[in-house]
């Protein structure tokens, strides 16, 4: 059964593993839990196998969104899957 933040004690990380990748639409990546976005900018999102356009994500913030692809021009380190 899949775990959600109510199932997470304070003494867990929300994330406890993590990925560094490039913004390239094909690969594609086990859901996420969060991302982690380190260069302002705008990416499409695969959420639910859908893409969802995000017009100027800002840089530094943490998005509880779980996902499956990231595009964008960023590159590899700039984004961080969070698992």
């Amino acid at each position: 059964m899949a775990r959600g933040l109510q199932d997470v004690t304070v003494k867990e990380s929300v994330a406890s593993a993590y990925k560094a990748v490039a913004a390239v639409n094909s690969t594609v990546y086990d859901k996420t839990r969060a991302i982690y976005i380190g260069v302002s900018a705008d990416y499409t999102l695969t959420i639910g196998g859908s893409d969802i356009a995000f017009k100027n994500m800002p840089e530094g913030g943490v998005v509880p969104l779980s996902v499956t692809k990231v595009a964008g021009q960023a590159s590899t380190g700039d984004i961080v899957l969070l698992y």
